[in-house]
C-alpha cells in the first residue's frame, strides 16, 4: 500500500499566519501538527507541542510538570501569555525539519522515518508540491487492516 491511498489532505500554513489560524486549522482537521508552505512546498511545520511548549509554560517548570498536581500558582501569568501567543505570528514557532516523501512510497517507509526520527506524521509530496500527510496512527491502521486482509 502506497501513502497516496492513506494520506489526509489539510491546508498549509504560510509564514506570517497568526498562531491563532494554526490551532483553529489543527481543531478543523483534526492534527497536532501542519505544513508551513512556500509556493506549495513543505519548508517547515508547526505543532501544537512547539506552539505550549515554547510559547506558555516557562521552561524551568516542564521538568516538575508530573509533580505539579494542583500546586500550578507558578503558572498564574499563563493565560497573559496564552492571549499574547495567539496573537503572534507563527514564525517564531516553526520547526524546520520535516519528513517529506512522494506520494508513491509504500506506507512502511513512512513508519520506518517516523520510529527514526520520533515524529508522527511525514508530509506527503508529488514533485516537491504538498499534498497532505500520513500520521503514524492512519499507518498503523493501515497496517493492521492490511494485516487482517490477507487472513
Amino acid at each position: 500500500m502506497m501513502v497516496k491511498d492513506i494520506l489526509q489532505t489539510t491546508p498549509c500554513m504560510e509564514k506570517g499566519m497568526l498562531v491563532s489560524q494554526g490551532l483553529a486549522y489543527c481543531h478543523t482537521y483534526q492534527v497536532s501538527v501542519l505544513p508551513v508552505c512556500e509556493e506549495g512546498k513543505v519548508i517547515a511545520e508547526l505543532s501544537i507541542d512547539k506552539i505550549f511548549r515554547n510559547g506558555c509554560i516557562p521552561a524551568h517548570i516542564l521538568p516538575l510538570a508530573s509533580l505539579l498536581h494542583n500546586k500550578t500558582g507558578c503558572l498564574l501569568d499563563t493565560e497573559k501569555k496564552i492571549t499574547t501567543l495567539l496573537k503572534m505570528p507563527i514564525d517564531k514557532l516553526i520547526h524546520k525539519k520535516v519528513l517529506l516523501l512522494e506520494s508513491d512510497a509504500l506506507i512502511t517507509k513512512a513508519l520506518l522515518m517516523m520510529i527514526k526520527d520520533k515524529k508522527e506524521v511525514v508530509f506527503i509530496t508529488e514533485q516537491g508540491k504538498y499534498l497532505g500527510m500520513v500520521t503514524l496512527q492512519s499507518v498503523s491502521k493501515a497496517l493492521i487492516q492490511q494485516s487482517q486482509n490477507q487472513v
